[in-house]
């Protein structure tokens, strides 16, 4: 499956509350969660920001109904575990 195939999610990762030096480790296993979460047909991509986590779905263009309620979907149970995570 193509990138342009596939649902781009974007996590913005609070780290505020992260020592600097565990930064990258807190990043690579939220990754390793988040790639256990979702299929191949999901692109997701990890921004650490200084602010209240969040997920986007960044896909310019939804082709059907069904694209859209999964991309929902998606966004719904990403934020979930976006939400659960304990730093």
């Amino acid at each position: 499956m193509e990138l342009k195939d596939k649902i781009i999610l974007v996590y913005y990762l609070d780290i505020r509350y992260i020592n600097s030096s565990d930064v990258n480790q807190y990043l690579f296993d939220f990754y390793e969660k988040i790639k256990e979460e979702n299929d191949d047909s999901v692109y997701q991509i990890i921004i650490p920001v200084r602010e209240a986590s969040r997920v986007e779905c960044i896909n310019p263009k939804l082709i059907s109904e069904d694209e859209y309620k999964k991309v929902e979907e998606l966004i719904i149970k990403n934020k979930d575990f976006l939400l659960s995570i304990k730093k």
